[in-house]
């Protein structure tokens, strides 16, 4: 009965007195049914202006450039952060976790109840309580142990990209670092040992182990495609790093993804200290998110990683071919990369989903080889799987990112994305389909964005 006046008055707090902060519905039903719920509160100041202070400086280098964003957001998060967390002392135990974000300006809090949730809300400095939803890593649609474990063989997502010309350019990665937000990398194997990062290399925001591993076996899969040595990675000539934000079943939790993007906007060393923000990758590959769309969690953490040069990819979703498949974030309103998956034959993907999002926007931005992609294992380290999916066709894109720096370690965002679609190929069979009333033959389109990647037009065209 004392649980049930308590969630009553939540009801009350914000639907007769006014309370400023909004609450989702879903926090109601798990207090109802468990009594507690893990929460994200956000706070009533968002960083878009701190962000907005970026472009009116210039910066010698893109480490200062990241530096200044970090301390700017570090110092507005603890700025107003400052009240609510002194209240939070005066009522939570000493022992009770709570985890604060300065890339979104939220604060996490473990179990909290329903008293806690009314007194909180009905403060002025809180916009909102959320609850911590989890969100799934996306699939491949196939899998299966590879044919053959010998390397050296480009596989022919590369060949079809044409990476061979960029390399011999002289561009095959060198001098970048690139990011993963997946399940984890086995960093032992053959393809991978040689190119982990030396330091600021590795988080785990699920289990918080110091070293790296991946129970699921995606996120060496897509490791593998990005920088893989033997002719399976796009950039072998970079060195990877990668933020564990899912746990072995493929779920991640909002404050998990969250972790991980501050990690990836300003590295430290697995433990969490000793932040620099000069170690951030140029690129962070994004195979997961919420079939449905419209969640916009992660558009702070985009947002910083655009203003810092750090080029977010997501897989548009393997819940396609009808019109308006993709998932979140890959659906966000902000200019990130959103990837869709063709064929060796140069077609589109059965299970590639297509745009326009909830928003109108066209969607996927570019496509990439997707189909029955050859790389590592997590089972041993000399092993290979292939795998389907716009997983897989994401680490491709993330790669000619790390070729596109590689050749210019000056270009900005803008231009990376640019050169990333005036390079695409307009070679994709007709489906004479048109999503949200664009013909396939017009580009942009819905189905497969500015076209196909192309490695070599991309970078030296």
């Amino acid at each position: 009965m004392l649980k049930l006046s308590l969630i009553l008055c939540v009801v009350v707090a914000i639907q007769v007195f006014g309370a400023p902060a909004t609450i989702s519905p879903n926090i109601l039903k798990s207090l109802n049914s468990e009594g507690t719920v893990d929460v994200l509160v956000t706070v009533a100041s968002p960083i878009r202006q701190v962000l907005s202070t970026v472009k009116t400086r210039s910066f010698a280098t893109r480490g200062q450039r990241l530096t200044y964003i970090a301390n700017a957001l570090k110092a507005h998060a603890a700025a107003t952060q400052e009240p609510i967390l002194e209240f939070l002392s005066k009522v939570v135990p000493a022992s009770a976790e709570i985890k604060t974000f300065w890339i979104t300006n939220k604060i996490f809090i473990k179990n909290a109840d329903a008293g806690l949730i009314q007194a909180l809300a009905a403060r002025a400095d809180v916009s909102a309580i959320t609850e911590n939803r989890k969100y799934e890593l996306i699939q491949p649609v196939e899998a299966k142990p590879a044919k053959s474990n010998i390397q050296n063989e480009l596989e022919w997502g590369l060949l079809l990209i044409e990476v061979q010309k960029v390399w011999d350019a002289g561009f095959n990665g060198n001098g970048t670092r690139v990011g993963g937000l997946d399940t984890g990398v086995r960093h032992t194997r053959e393809s991978l040992v040689n190119i982990f990062a030396p330091d600021y290399n590795w988080f785990d925001a699920v289990g918080g182990l110091k070293t790296p591993s991946d129970p699921n076996g995606h996120g060496t899969h897509i490791t593998g495609t990005i920088v893989g040595a033997g002719g399976i990675g796009v950039a072998p000539g970079a060195e990877w790093v990668h933020c564990r934000g899912m746990n072995a079943g493929g779920s991640g939790t909002e404050a998990q993804f969250l972790a991980c993007g501050e990690w990836f906007a300003c590295p430290t060393l697995p433990d969490g200290s000793e932040p620099n923000c000069e170690k951030a990758p140029v690129v962070v590959s994004n195979s997961w998110g919420y079939y449905g769309g419209g969640k916009d969690f992660m558009d702070d953490v985009i947002e910083t990683w655009i203003a810092g040069n750090i080029v977010p990819v997501f897989a548009n979703g393997n819940e396609g071919p009808s019109c308006g498949s993709l998932r979140s974030p890959a659906d966000s309103r902000l200019p990130l990369v959103a990837v869709g998956a063709t064929t060796i034959d140069d077609k589109i993907s059965s299970f590639s989903s297509f745009g326009p999002s909830i928003l109108g926007q066209i969607k996927p931005n570019i496509a990439a080889p997707g189909s029955d992609v050859r790389s590592a294992s997590n089972i041993a380290d000399d092993v290979y799987e292939n795998k389907s999916g716009t997983s897989m066709a994401t680490p491709h894109v993330a790669g000619v990112v790390a070729l596109l720096v590689s050749s210019n370690p000056d270009y900005t965002y803008e231009e990376i994305t640019k050169r990333l679609y005036s390079g695409a190929t307009h070679t994709i069979p007709s489906t004479k389909g048109n999503c949200g009333g664009i013909p396939e033959d017009t580009y942009p389109n819905n189905h497969v964005g500015h076209g196909r990647l192309s490695a070599s037009a991309s970078v030296l065209g």
